[in-house]
């Protein structure tokens, strides 16, 4: 989501579109999610609708772990904060 929201911006404004655009997802989100949650939890209940929200949180944690195992998330984050030696910036040895 945060790099959708990213893409829709103009570089030189960045910052404050991204808190507008950001914002109105997260209104819209409240009255879209919080009615049908509701809705949902007095037709089944809140002990099934949780264990409803999990069944469907269950791909995307899957999805998370293989992306760890195989290596991706370390891949996607390159190497930002490292000098040309590897070694983590700002993180210097004394002595």
């Amino acid at each position: 989501m945060v790099a959708y929201f990213s893409a829709l911006c103009d570089l030189r404004f960045t910052a404050a579109q991204y808190a507008l655009i950001s914002a109105a997802a997260s209104i819209v989100g409240r009255f879209v999610t919080g009615g049908t949650a509701g809705n949902l939890i007095d037709g089944l209940g809140y002990v099934n609708f949780y264990l409803l929200t999990t069944a469907l949180a269950l791909p995307g944690i899957v999805l998370f772990w293989w992306m760890a195992r195989v290596g991706l998330i370390d891949a996607s984050m390159g190497d930002a904060g490292k000098d040309d030696a590897g070694k983590t910036s700002g993180a210097e040895s004394a002595g």
